[in-house]
């Protein structure tokens, strides 16, 4: 089981557990946000659905991403800002 790998208004994670386990190998998870339902079945295949641009496009960034890419982000220091580094909104 993973964790969401950020907080989002109205998430789902802490209700998840009152919620049945998907019987098909498929979830589809509307108001996708951090995937609070899905994450805790990364067995099964995943379709995320969110209308936010900002949320679909985190997602469709961790999807395509290579382990590379995400390993050479830099860390964000006490007193940084993560908008002071230049990266695109999806890696921010």
């Amino acid at each position: 089981m993973l964790k969401p790998f950020w907080a989002f208004y109205g998430g789902k994670w802490r209700a998840a557990p009152h919620y049945p386990p998907p019987q098909c190998d498929t979830i589809v998870e509307p108001f996708a946000g951090a995937a609070g339902y899905s994450t805790r079945y990364p067995d099964r295949n995943v379709i995320l659905v969110d209308r936010d641009p900002v949320i679909t496009g985190v997602w469709r960034y961790l999807i395509q991403v290579s382990e590379r890419e995400i390993l050479s982000l830099p860390d964000v220091h006490a007193g940084e800002d993560v908008c002071d580094l230049g990266l695109p909104q999806e890696a921010a």
